[in-house]
């Protein structure tokens, strides 16, 4: 009996010491190094990854549901690339990716392996824990750093064009050729920010890529910025603005002084409502709309709906409402880009 009566009371002083050391939110979910907490974040983890590789599954299954690009082009968009059918192929072999890694290397196997590992392992074979349970949390957290570089790699680089194209000449070609960039009267990346383009002109600089804020013009042979000659040269790469084409003013339609369609705020013509114009074409009168690949997008659900009311008489007339600001993401070299968001411009690797 006195045998019996020690065993328990040393059990009831253990018990109570335990009591005094709970440890606080912070360290048993962050820093835990007991694996059955550990198996409880593997399965958290797995369960947000099967929703996001899910997701992408339902906006590929939402793809194939009728012939032809549906979705694509806006999704490339959203990630700060360009609307055109390359980018939506591109977006499909990001998306399918994707779906294939999250679906088994941060859903099935963080779970079996991981989540459940670490719950039935230690119990089944009678041990405490895990050999090296630090190592087993910070395995945890390494798995979670690498979710988040698998889903920041699915953006999609774009920029303005010229510029980009100027920093993509100087990587193939190396520091060899001399590349000027003749951006127009305006500068480079007009209507973004004082601090976005002084941010440029420091990554031209630091690429050895002049830069001449003159429009260019070519009189006799000769192809000159302003009233400067860039002769000699080997090539002109041009890459220009939208521009107006002739046939809505010919055809009859109202169009702005630039010569685009003038529609109003559900993409009407103003002269002939029952023709719809959307994208480089068009200029909405009711509200400025820059000329962007991303309001191109966004606007044609709106025109589509449109388009089914006049033809339908269903449903009501919709209205693309722009962002205050739009994401542009530059690549000036290997690894790096420039991000400018309204005001912000930010860069890095």
């Amino acid at each position: 009996m006195a045998t019996t009566a020690d065993s328990f009371q040393a059990h009831t002083e253990d018990h109570a010491h335990d009591d005094h050391h709970t440890p606080g939110f912070f360290a048993r979910w962050f820093m835990s190094t007991n694996h059955k907490d550990i198996g409880t974040l593997y399965l958290i983890f797995a369960i947000i990854a099967g929703i996001v590789g899910g997701a992408i599954s339902g906006i590929m299954r939402m793809e194939l549901a009728e012939p032809g690009i549906q979705h694509l082009q806006w999704w490339a968009q959203f990630m700060g690339g360009s609307a055109d059918f390359d980018t939506a192929l591109h977006m499909w072999n990001v998306f399918i990716t994707a779906h294939g890694l999250i679906m088994v290397f941060f859903m099935v196997m963080p779970a079996m392996i991981g989540g459940f590992g670490n719950w039935f392992v230690p119990l089944m074979i009678g041990a405490p824990d895990m050999a090296f349970p630090r190592m087993n949390n910070v395995s945890f957290w390494l798995l979670a750093a690498g979710f988040v570089l698998l889903a920041l790699s699915a953006v999609v680089g774009g920029g303005a064009g010229g510029v980009e194209l100027a920093f993509a000449l100087r990587r193939r070609f190396g520091s060899a050729p001399r590349i000027t960039l003749v951006t127009g009267a305006d500068g480079a990346l007009p209507g973004f920010g004082n601090r976005a383009r002084a941010l440029l002109e420091r990554e031209l600089a630091r690429h050895a890529i002049g830069a001449v804020a003159e429009d260019a013009r070519v009189e006799a042979g000769t192809f000159y910025a302003g009233g400067q000659s860039l002769e000699p040269l080997d090539i002109v790469i041009a890459s220009l603005g939208a521009a107006a084409p002739e046939w809505p003013a010919q055809g009859g339609l109202a169009v702005d002084p630039d010569g685009f369609i003038a529609v109003d705020r559900h993409q009407r013509s103003l002269s002939h409502p029952h023709v719809l114009a959307a994208g480089d074409v068009a200029a909405r009168q009711d509200m400025p709309v820059a000329r962007s690949g991303v309001h191109a997008v966004h606007s044609g659900k709106a025109l589509a709906a449109n388009l089914r009311h006049l033809a339908t008489g269903r449903g009501r007339l919709r209205s693309y409402r722009p962002r205050p600001a739009s994401l542009y993401l530059l690549s000036p070299g290997p690894r790096t880009a420039i991000a400018f968001y309204g005001p912000l411009t930010l860069r890095g690797r």
